[in-house]
């Protein structure tokens, strides 16, 4: 597989993080809405349960979701006429941004298991997510056929993170305050969801099914 590599290819990749990240945060919110009985609080980058209640499924839950996606990336670069989006889906589940989140200790699986133990198990999570993202990696690696691929890939992995670079700054200065604050911040919302938010992410997701997945399919290499 020989990634065509462009402006577009990474305006898709960029799509493709945000709407993974979408599946990822507001997994964490319907799964513990489920699990605490009603909704609490999600911005672009963290998500708050009810009051009172402390998800532990919905904690683990985002993490999962992100997991999936990347192992159901890695299932499609097995085949030639999906490879191009399998790897599309490896990247946008932010497998370094996995890593270094578990690694650092605040995590959702390290807040998790404090729920849980009372302790934070930052070096075994580690070395578990570490497992987890490695075989795909790998993977993606080895399917890729463009010269310099040890770049390529490193490239392709951080370079379509620019979307967070811009939501988490908004996030920490305007919705931040919404989840710790919610009584003195007004802000539309729907189901615990902030309208902004959820337009960007319906903006990003609709941009994605109807330009971005048509444009991989459109590349992909088949034999």
């Amino acid at each position: 597989m020989r990634l065509p590599i462009s402006w577009t290819l990474l305006g898709v990749l960029g799509l493709a993080v945000t709407v993974s990240a979408a599946a990822h945060e507001l997994g964490h919110h319907f799964v513990a809405a489920v699990e605490c009985g009603g909704f609490g609080h999600v911005t672009f980058t963290r998500f708050q349960e009810r009051d009172g209640c402390r998800a532990i499924i919905g904690n683990i839950g985002g993490p999962v979701i992100s997991f999936a996606i990347l192992w159901l990336g890695a299932a499609a670069l097995h085949s030639e006429r999906a490879a191009l989006q399998g790897f599309t889906a490896v990247v946008s589940a932010m497998p370094l941004v996995r890593l270094a989140s578990v690694a650092s200790g605040g995590d959702d699986w390290n807040y998790a298991a404090r729920l849980v133990t009372g302790n934070r198990h930052t070096v075994p999570l580690t070395c578990l997510v570490a497992a987890i993202i490695l075989p795909p990696l790998v993977l993606a690696y080895r399917r890729l056929a463009n010269s310099h691929r040890w770049l390529v890939l490193p490239l392709a992995l951080i370079l379509p993170l620019f979307p967070a670079a811009i939501l988490q700054p908004l996030d920490v200065k305007v919705y931040f305050a919404w989840i710790d604050h919610p009584e003195a911040f007004h802000q539309p919302a729907v189901l615990g969801i902030p309208l902004m938010v959820l337009s960007v992410y319906g903006a990003a997701t609709l941009a994605f099914f109807r330009w971005a997945l048509p444009w991989l399919r459109r590349h992909e290499q088949t034999p």
